[in-house]
């Protein structure tokens, strides 16, 4: 995928990153409600339902990110998912693009070791950070 290239779209990813929040517990600058899930427990990922969940998938995975309410009938005014850091895993051409306001999509190119990368977002108009970890095999 070249530099400018339009990002990935959802359908054609594998690996599911959904971070949840809820709105009633969150504070800005606190992980306090936020919970990280995947689609990859049977590949071995690890911390499901915390921000340091570890993420396994394969080389050359299409990867989503999604930011959704824990309360999917909440008002989500000031919500976006802002950013997916940059990390080894992602290589020079997989770097996550965004897709709309709470979605990113990238592509898992190296094979990687468990390592951190940051996430930012907005819940409610709450800034919050955290640091997940991308292990990606050969």
């Amino acid at each position: 995928m070249a530099a400018d290239a339009d990002p990935i779209s959802p359908e054609d990813c594998s690996v599911f990153i959904e971070i949840w929040a809820d709105v009633n517990e969150t504070t800005s600058g606190e992980l306090k409600g936020i919970y990280i899930v995947d689609n990859r427990l049977e590949e071995g990922s690890t911390g499901e339902g915390t921000p340091e969940l570890t993420t396994v998938c394969g080389r050359n995975e299409n990867v989503c990110w999604s930011l959704v309410p824990v309360d999917p009938n909440v008002t989500k005014v000031g919500w976006e998912l802002s950013e997916v850091g940059p990390c080894p895993a992602w290589g020079a051409d997989g770097q996550p693009k965004r897709v709309n306001a709470t979605t990113f999509t990238g592509t898992a190119r190296n094979v990687v070791q468990a390592t951190p990368y940051a996430l930012a977002f907005n819940v409610n108009h709450e800034t919050i950070d955290a640091t997940p970890s991308m292990q990606v095999r050969g």
